[in-house]
C-alpha cells in the first residue's frame, strides 16, 4: 500500500477546496465597493480574487450587504452629478499656454472660472422629473411607401430619351 501525501488546500479555502467565509475580508470588500463601484478594484483592495466575491454572492446575507454597498455607490454618483451640474468646479484660466494670476504678493493665485455641466444638470432633471423630461419614449410612425429608387430609375430613363422637339 502506497501512502500519498495529502495536498494542502489553497489559501482561503477549506480542505474540500471551498472558499472559507471571511467576514473581515467581506467587510473590507464591501466598503471598497461602496466607494469604487467596481468589483475588480474592490477585490484588489480587499486582497481577494474577483471569483471570491461571486462565491460569496450565493449567500443571502452577503447579497443584501452587497446590494446596500451598491446603493451607497449609486447615491454617491447621484451626488456627484448634482454637484457638477449645480455647483460646478473651479477651472484655471490659461492664456497662450500660461496660467493667469490674480492678486499680488502673498495673495497671488491662479485665476479660475467656475464651470458647470449642462449635461449633468439634464441627467439630474430627467431622473427627478421623468414624466416631464424623458421624451425618448415618443413613437414616430411613417405610413405609406417611399419608392425613391423607382423614381431615380424613371428620371434616368427620361434623360436618356432623344429630344423629339425637332429643333435645329
Amino acid at each position: 500500500m502506497r501512502l500519498t501525501k495529502k495536498a494542502k488546500p489553497k489559501p482561503g479555502r477549506d480542505a474540500k477546496g471551498h472558499f472559507k467565509v471571511q467576514p473581515a475580508k467581506q467587510a473590507v470588500f464591501l466598503l471598497a465597493y461602496s466607494k469604487a463601484g467596481n468589483v475588480s478594484e474592490a477585490a484588489l483592495h480587499a486582497s481577494i480574487s474577483r471569483r471570491q466575491h461571486y462565491e460569496w454572492i450565493k449567500d443571502k446575507a452577503y447579497q443584501a450587504a452587497f446590494e446596500e454597498a451598491n446603493q451607497i455607490y449609486n447615491d454617491s454618483l447621484r451626488a456627484e452629478v448634482r454637484r457638477r451640474g449645480r455647483d460646478g468646479w473651479e477651472e484655471p484660466i490659461v492664456y497662450q499656454g500660461q496660467f493667469q494670476y490674480v492678486g499680488k504678493g502673498k495673495n497671488r493665485r491662479i485665476a479660475t472660472v467656475n464651470k458647470r455641466s449642462d449635461l449633468c444638470l439634464i441627467f439630474e432633471t430627467k431622473a427627478r422629473m421623468p414624466d416631464e423630461y424623458n421624451r425618448e419614449n415618443v413613437k414616430h410612425e411613417v405610413t405609406g411607401r417611399i419608392d425613391l429608387v423607382e423614381r431615380l430609375i424613371a428620371a434616368r430613363k427620361r434623360r436618356k430619351k432623344p429630344d423629339d422637339s425637332g429643333g435645329s
